[in-house]
C-alpha cells in the first residue's frame, strides 16, 4: 500500500491476498477484452482500485507496463475525470488515485454521461445557428445529435432511479424502420462545414468521453454508427482507412454485442437501391435500442462472476486472523464488498435496460 506522500516500503500484496488480486485483476481484464476496452487502461485503473494513491514508478511496478503507455494512459483518464493527480510536497512526482471512492466511482463508471450531453448540446446549437437544413448531412447529423443527447438523458435517468426508486424513466417511441433515404444517404457527400462538426463529435468521443476507454478503431466505426445510422463496409472504409479484413472483425465484433445489425435484405428489398444490393450493409436505426442493449450484454458478462466474488469474500472474512497480517487484506476486502454491492446494482439495471430495449 501506499503512503499519503506517495512514498512506500511495500507496495505489493502479498501470500494468498496477492493470488485474490491477481484474480481481480484478471476478471476486469477479462471485461476489458469482451467489451474491446484497452487492456492497459484496465490494468492501470485496477490498480489505482486495489492499491489506492501511486506514483507513475510504483504504477510500473504493480502494473507491469511501460512508462510511456503508464503516461498517455494515466492523460486519458485525467481528462476523463476517473483518476486525479496530487503533487508530492518537496518532490517533482506526483501521486495518482481514483477521483472518488468504489462507492461513488460505481455510479460514475454507470454513468455520467452528463459531459457528452453538454457537448453534444454544443454542436447542436452550432448547427442551428450557423447552417441551415439545405447543407448535405445537416437533416442527418441533426437528428441523430438529438437522438444522442435523449438517450443519454435517459441513462442520467437510469442511475438517478438506483438511487432513488421512486424516479420515472420517460422514452419517446423507439424508430425501428429504414427508408430509403436512409440508404440513400451512405453515398451522399456532406458538406465541408458539417464534416467538420462531425469530425469533432468522433475525436471528442475518442479522447475526451467515457467511450475513449474502448479499443480506438472499435470505438470510431462505432461512433460513426452514431453519426451515420446506416454503413456500408466500403463506406466505413472511406471514412476510416481500415482494411476491409479489419472492418470485417470490428462489424462482427459491433454485431456480437448488440451494437449494429447486418440489414436483412430480403425484408427490407424494396428500399434499397439497386446498386447496393450486393454490399454488406450494417445499421444502428435506433440509438437507444444499440445502447442498452449492448450494456444489457455487458452487464450479464458481469454478473457471471458473482458467485465467485461471494467465495472470495467468505473466505477472507472466515481466515481473517490468519490473513489480516498479510499486506494488502484490508484493500482486497473492501473491493470485494464492494464488487458484491455493484453485483446488485446490475441485477436492478437488467430489468430496467429491459424495458428500454
Amino acid at each position: 500500500m501506499s503512503s499519503k506522500n506517495g512514498k512506500s516500503e511495500n507496495i505489493y500484496f502479498e501470500g494468498r491476498i496477492k493470488e485474490i488480486e491477481q484474480e481481480i485483476v484478471e476478471f476486469q481484464l477479462d471485461l476489458a477484452r469482451s467489451n474491446n476496452q484497452s487492456e492497459s487502461l484496465q490494468k492501470i485503473i485496477s490498480t489505482l482500485l486495489l492499491h489506492g494513491k501511486l506514483t507513475q514508478s510504483q504504477i510500473k511496478k504493480l502494473a507491469i507496463l511501460s512508462k510511456s503507455t503508464i503516461s498517455t494512459g494515466l492523460i486519458n483518464l485525467l481528462n476523463i475525470g476517473l483518476v486525479k493527480k496530487e503533487k508530492i510536497q518537496g518532490s517533482r512526482e506526483y501521486t495518482y488515485y481514483m477521483s472518488s471512492s468504489f462507492k461513488e466511482s460505481m455510479f460514475h463508471a454507470l454513468g455520467s454521461l452528463e459531459n457528452e450531453i453538454k457537448f453534444l448540446e454544443i454542436k447542436q446549437e452550432e448547427l442551428v445557428n450557423n447552417y441551415s437544413p439545405k447543407y448535405k448531412g445537416y437533416k442527418l447529423l441533426s437528428n441523430r445529435i438529438k437522438e444522442l443527447i435523449n438517450v443519454f438523458g435517459i441513462y442520467q435517468k437510469v442511475v438517478e432511479k438506483l438511487k432513488d426508486d421512486t424516479i420515472e424513466i420517460r422514452t419517446k417511441d423507439i424508430a425501428i424502420n429504414l427508408i430509403e433515404e436512409d440508404l440513400r444517404n451512405i453515398e451522399v457527400v456532406i458538406d465541408p462545414e458539417i464534416k467538420q462538426i462531425e469530425d469533432e463529435i468522433i475525436d471528442y468521443f475518442l479522447y475526451n468521453s467515457a467511450y475513449s476507454t474502448l479499443d480506438e478503431l472499435i470505438n470510431r466505426v462505432y461512433i460513426y454508427f452514431f453519426t451515420r445510422k446506416v454503413l456500408t463496409q466500403k463506406k466505413i472504409r472511406y471514412l476510416t482507412g481500415l482494411s476491409l479484413g479489419k472492418i470485417s472483425q470490428i462489424v462482427k465484433f459491433l454485431i456480437s454485442n448488440g451494437s449494429i445489425e447486418k440489414l436483412n435484405k430480403n425484408e427490407n428489398r424494396t428500399i434499397i437501391p439497386a446498386d447496393m444490393m450486393r454490399q454488406q450493409i450494417y445499421t444502428m436505426i435506433s440509438i437507444q435500442h444499440s445502447f442498452f442493449k449492448s450494456g444489457l450484454a455487458s452487464g450479464k458478462k458481469i454478473l457471471k462472476n458473482k458467485i465467485r466474488f461471494q467465495e472470495l469474500t467468505s473466505e477472507l472474512v472466515a481466515y481473517e486472523s490468519e490473513f489480516k497480517t498479510l499486506n494488502g487484506y484490508d484493500n482486497v476486502l473492501e473491493v470485494l464488498k464492494n464488487y458484491l454491492r455493484l453485483f446488485m446494482i446490475f441485477e436492478k439495471i437488467e430489468l430496467i435496460f429491459e424495458k428500454l430495449i
